[in-house]
Order: structure tokens, then C-alpha cells, then sequence
């Protein structure tokens, strides 16, 4: 992990060699990828603060319309100082099981909403660093009060 990424009052470390890439929606919130091409992890900034189940359930919900049947397991972790919720879906595609990676938590200025995605045979090298990325992940870059 030897770069870093900190704009928007947050904070996080990535392999060098991946890169970032910003991507605003028309409601203005903001989407982080870190990718070499492949599998990827991304982190999204709802500035509206939507509740962590509804950004969780819809995104389930998209992919579930889009591939079918989708496993899906409940999770409970930390980012950064608070306690997240989240999802590790599994589904078939194109004869390859596809994991994804959802995580979500809300602070006094967004919602984060973590999402990575990567397939079989990608999780043995993906999965660690993906999970290295997520732990490094400081929310209160700019010294925002922790607010449920």
C-alpha cells in the first residue's frame, strides 16, 4: 500500500500501480474506483445520507435484476471509527461465480456505501487487498464529528 488517496474529507491507501478514478452523479454524489481493469473496489459518497438498508437492499436489488439469483449474507464490520453494515453477495455469470462486496455506514456530512467486485479465480489476490483498502479507510479526514 504505498498510495494514498485524500480528497473530500476522507482517506485511504491503495497498491500503487491501481489507479483512482472520480465519477460524479447528476445528484452530485460521488463515486472513488480503485482498479487495474479487473476486479475493483469503490466507494461512493451519498451526500443525501440515505439509511445504510436502503442503499444496501437497492443495490441487492439491482444486481438481483440483473443477474438472478443472487446468495446474499449479512455482515457486521468496522469503518474507519464506526460500525458498519453490509452484504457479500455471490451469483453466477458467464460461468464464473462473481462475489461482491457491500458495505455501508453513515456519518454527520454522507452515507458510505463501499462496493467490490471480482470473480472465482480473482479473490485468492483481490479479496486481501481489497480488505487492506477497506481498513485503511479514514472518514474524518476533516475532522467531522462522529454522528450516527
Amino acid at each position: 500500500m504505498d498510495s494514498i488517496y485524500r480528497k473530500h474529507g476522507i482517506v485511504f491507501q491503495y497498491p500503487q500501480g491501481l489507479e483512482t478514478m472520480e465519477q460524479q452523479t447528476p445528484d452530485n454524489d460521488l463515486t472513488i474506483t480503485v482498479s487495474d481493469g479487473a476486479a475493483f473496489w469503490s466507494i461512493t459518497l451519498l451526500w443525501e445520507r440515505p439509511d445504510i438498508e436502503h442503499v444496501l437492499n437497492e443495490a441487492r436489488s439491482a444486481l438481483e435484476e440483473e443477474y438472478g439469483e443472487v446468495e446474499s449474507i449479512p455482515v457486521t464490520t468496522n469503518l474507519g471509527d464506526r460500525e458498519a453494515d453490509g452484504l457479500d453477495l455471490n451469483f453466477v455469470c458467464l460461468e464464473l461465480i462473481n462475489s461482491v462486496i457491500l458495505r455501508a455506514v453513515r456519518t454527520g456530512r454522507f452515507t458510505a456505501f463501499i462496493m467490490a467486485q471480482l470473480t472465482d479465480h480473482e479473490r485468492e489476490f483481490y479479496r486481501p487487498m481489497f480488505d487492506e483498502i477497506t481498513a485503511s479507510l479514514d472518514l474524518d479526514d476533516d475532522g467531522d464529528v462522529i454522528i450516527s
